[in-house]
């Protein structure tokens, strides 16, 4: 992902509600989690296209936060994100 400008995920994805940092994206043999995801810079980030399940959900009982699949790829250098909330 570091070399990518545009990524797309057409995958499961699931959300870690009692440890956010283990939300991720199923991917090939593993779990692409938000952990491992921030660990890296993304400097040539340009669109992230995420069509896998619950990557722009938060969590209800903390309205506040923004922790998602979504939210993690803006803060890690994307300039455009599209996640989903199914």
């Amino acid at each position: 992902m570091p070399r990518s400008s545009i990524i797309h995920f057409a995958c499961h994805g699931t959300q870690n509600q009692t440890d956010p940092l283990e939300s991720g994206l199923h991917i090939g043999d593993g779990i692409l989690t938000i952990a491992k995801i921030i660990k890296q810079p993304l400097p040539n980030g340009s669109l992230a296209f995420l069509s896998a399940c619950g990557t722009a959900m938060g969590v209800n009982e903390l309205p506040d936060e923004a922790m998602s699949l979504g939210a993690c790829l803006l803060y890690s250098g994307f300039r455009r994100v599209v996640a989903t909330m199914w």
